[in-house]
C-alpha cells in the first residue's frame, strides 16, 4: 500500500491537519462542521490503526479492501466460522428484511 511507505511524521501531520480543518473552514451550518469533524476523526482513527499495525491483516492484501475500509465509517468484523452457518439462514434474513420494508412502505403510503 503506497501511503504506508510515507514517513510517519507526514501521515501524522496530515491527520492533525484533517482534525483541525472543520474548525478552520467557514461552514454555514454548525451541523456540517460537526459531521465533517466526526468523519475526520474516524478517518484519523483508522489511519493510526493501520500505522500502528493493529488493523485487520486483510487490509494489506487488497487495495479494494483498503479503500472500502476508509470509505466506510463503520468497521466490519467477520467471524471465522461463517461457513458453519446454516444454508437457509439467508432466506430467513431476507424474509425479515422484506417484512420490515413492507411495513414501512405501508405506513408511508397510509399517510401520503
Amino acid at each position: 500500500i503506497v501511503w504506508r511507505e510515507w514517513p510517519r511524521s507526514a501521515v501524522g501531520a496530515a491527520c492533525v491537519a484533517s482534525l483541525c480543518a472543520p474548525y478552520l473552514l467557514p461552514f454555514r451550518y454548525g451541523i456540517a462542521a460537526s459531521a465533517v469533524a466526526l468523519l475526520n476523526f474516524i478517518g484519523v482513527w483508522k489511519a493510526s490503526d493501520v500505522l500502528a499495525g493493529t488493523a485487520p491483516a486483510a487490509l494489506s492484501r487488497s487495495g479494494v479492501a483498503f479503500a472500502v475500509h476508509f470509505a466506510s465509517p463503520v468497521e466490519y468484523v467477520v467471524e471465522q466460522s461463517v461457513a458453519s452457518a446454516s444454508s437457509g439462514l439467508w432466506r430467513t434474513e431476507l424474509s425479515s428484511l422484506l417484512q420490515v420494508y413492507a411495513a414501512l412502505a405501508l405506513t408511508a403510503s397510509a399517510h401520503a
